[in-house]
């Protein structure tokens, strides 16, 4: 099984406020292969790109990550 992390930094102007703020969670679903997980968080980026501009007119840098869960957590 695989999981998924979120990144995502809000990116303004240089002089402009907040100051380009950055949050992480992990998604909330499991993945039973890494190109599931992979195909979904490419998609989710996009999404996520676009929804920053549309409705906050800021940019937005989104990478999610894919990992294989180990140990007692499957």
């Amino acid at each position: 099984m695989f999981e998924a992390v979120i990144a995502m930094c809000m990116a303004y102007e240089i002089s402009g406020k907040p100051m380009n703020p950055c949050w992480m969670r992990e998604a909330d679903q499991l993945f039973r292969t890494y190109e599931a997980c992979r195909s979904w968080g490419d998609e989710q980026e996009l999404q996520m790109i676009s929804k920053a501009i549309r409705d906050y007119n800021a940019s937005a840098v989104v990478h999610i990550a894919c990992g294989e869960i180990s140990g007692g957590d499957t």
